[in-house]
């Protein structure tokens, strides 16, 4: 389970191909998840690493059946900006690419998003936001621009081609981008769901 911290809760479950269902929130957070397969060879096998381990077993699977590790990062990413809104996409790159994540669940994503390609358009908007001022601001440029989204660059960058989102919201802090939560794997994505869960509006941020 993935969830945005504001205003609404979306929840997306997927599950892989070693057949189980990620359930994961936080950020940044990284755990290895050691999948029990009972075939001799596995393409996406690693060795261990210092990190904690977590033994989960496949269906089935004998206790004495090969480790196969999957390691998986969760990353809170800020609708692709730092904490001053400057534009993070590069630094979530090279943070990531350290990680060497097999999946990695991503929160308060806006997707389909970059910022404008202008320099001085990009930094209006920025300042747009961090003003408090993001509602309402719409992102036609996306519409004549044959540039990749920054999820599907950001996944294209790790190598991990798998992509599934959640929207929770279409319109926000941000502007109107859809946002929500992603996640981005190295193992096909055989099913998904996705619950938006609203809560009254007296709960929500700025009321």
């Amino acid at each position: 389970m993935l969830s945005t911290n504001w205003p609404t809760t979306s929840e997306l479950d997927v599950e892989f191909t070693p057949r189980k269902v990620l359930r994961r929130s936080g950020s940044p957070r990284s755990v290895d998840h050691i999948w029990q397969d009972e075939t001799e060879t596995n393409p996406y096998h690693k060795s261990p690493s210092a990190l904690s381990h977590c033994s989960t077993a496949t269906e089935g699977a004998s206790a004495a059946a090969d480790e196969i590790q999957m390691r998986v990062v969760s990353y809170n990413i800020h609708g692709w900006r730092d904490t001053v809104h400057k534009d993070n996409f590069e630094e979530l790159v090279a943070s990531l690419r350290t990680m060497n994540a097999d999946v990695v669940a991503l929160q308060e994503v806006l997707h389909p998003y970059r910022p404008p390609s202008d320099a001085e358009e990009a930094e209006a908007y920025f300042e747009r936001v961090k003003a408090g001022k993001g509602n309402g601001f719409k992102g036609e440029y996306l519409k004549d621009s044959s540039e990749k989204s920054y999820l599907e660059a950001l996944a294209e960058a790790l190598g991990l081609p798998h992509v599934s989102f959640g929207k929770a919201v279409d319109d926000g802090y941000f502007g109107e981008f859809g946002y929500g939560n992603a996640i981005i794997s190295r193992f096909p994505v055989v099913a998904e769901s996705h619950t938006v869960v609203k809560p009254d509006a007296r709960h929500q941020a700025g009321r």
